[in-house]
């Protein structure tokens, strides 16, 4: 067993990769990496790589880079089978380099920030998982814990089962908005690009308070959001808008296509096209974001959005709707109209370095 290390700024060998494509392919739960997009985003970051092999096959990997928090970095594009020695390898290396650097506190996992994927799932079971969500063996969370990490952050999913109850529990704040004169506007696809620049300006404000937030430029927020386009329903995203023709809050939700993604198992051709259309499903939808800007916070912006996004799920033939990691202590939770259940927690840990 020996570990492998790397800059992202170099080439980056194929081993690396090797590792989330090998579990993705052994886990129907998991969707096939995309090295391209892996590749991009650790050298934006000049990201540090590691990888633990033994005679010829990856056991795990991280990679590193560091926090606009002083003394902080992350570790992140982490994967592993369940060999807690090749764990202890592979953090021990990486913890030592960091530490060196004069880093006290790691955040992980954390694909460099919180636009990216994070989070561990701690309850890989029941319900099959949602497009986005962390997915990971449920043994790896006690890896990072014998390595000393313990959790900073929770986080959750809960579903709506009863989307027309839900609906008529919140619409009295759709017609409070609109009696003041707000409105609604979906997601205009003929003008994608522009309408994520409307998306990301929104974003900046919205999520400013959120825990481990930095900001991200509209490159690249267009980068990470102009894949989803072909998966994107218009009429499940819209923005608020109020009597001054200012935007003030926006829904972000898809249906929940993982099973057809899976069904195309990594590649474009005809025959994965036709698979992704044979499986694909319209009975779920994810809520991936909404949020009210400050000034509207108060005004019942927020739940008066999520019954325009329910009305649409609905009127889609959407029996369910997931409302996907949130923070534990996020008032999204009052968004639900009292009918949703939780059903998968997920964490985000954190470890001091002795100096």
């Amino acid at each position: 067993m020996h570990l492998n290390t790397c800059a992202a700024t170099g080439p980056i060998p194929q081993a690396f990769f090797t590792l989330p494509a090998g579990l993705a392919a052994e886990d129907p739960h998991t969707l096939p990496p995309n090295p391209a997009a892996e590749t991009a985003q650790l050298r934006h970051h000049a990201a540090r790589l590691y990888w633990v092999e033994d005679q010829g096959r990856t056991l795990a990997r991280c990679a590193t880079g560091f926090r606009p928090d002083p003394g902080t970095a992350w570790l992140g594009f982490f994967a592993a089978r369940p060999y807690p020695e090749a764990a202890a390898l592979l953090f021990a290396a990486a913890e030592a380099d960091l530490r060196a650097q004069g880093i006290r506190t790691v955040l992980g996992p954390l694909n460099a920030d919180t636009w990216h994927d994070y989070r561990l799932n701690l309850q890989p079971a029941g319900p099959p998982p949602f497009l986005r969500e962390p997915w990971n063996p449920p043994d790896i969370p006690a890896l990072w814990e014998q390595q000393g990490y313990e959790i900073c952050d929770r986080y959750l999913s809960a579903r709506i089962r009863d989307l027309p109850a839900a609906l008529d529990r919140l619409r009295p704040f759709r017609r409070r908005v609109e009696r003041q004169g707000g409105s609604f506007q979906p997601l205009n696809l003929r003008r994608f690009s522009a309408e994520l620049d409307r998306l990301h300006a929104l974003s900046l404000t919205i999520f400013a308070d959120n825990p481990h937030y930095t900001p991200i430029d509209p490159a690249a927020f267009r980068a990470l959001y102009a894949p989803a386009r072909p998966l994107l329903r218009p009429e499940l995203c819209g923005f608020a808008i109020d009597a001054q023709g200012r935007d003030t809050g926006f829904v972000f939700a898809y249906p929940d296509q993982f099973q057809a993604l899976r069904a195309m198992r990594g590649r474009r051709s005809l025959a994965a096209r036709l698979r992704y259309l044979r499986h694909r499903q319209k009975d779920r939808i994810c809520i991936k974001s909404l949020g009210c800007t400050p000034a509207a916070c108060g005004a019942g912006v927020a739940p008066a959005l999520m019954a325009y996004c329910l009305e649409a799920a609905i009127a889609l033939g959407a029996s369910e709707a997931l409302m996907c990691l949130m923070h534990a202590a996020n008032d999204s939770r009052r968004l639900d109209g009292g009918t949703s259940e939780p059903f998968r927690e997920y964490a985000l840990y954190r470890k001091t370095l002795i100096p």
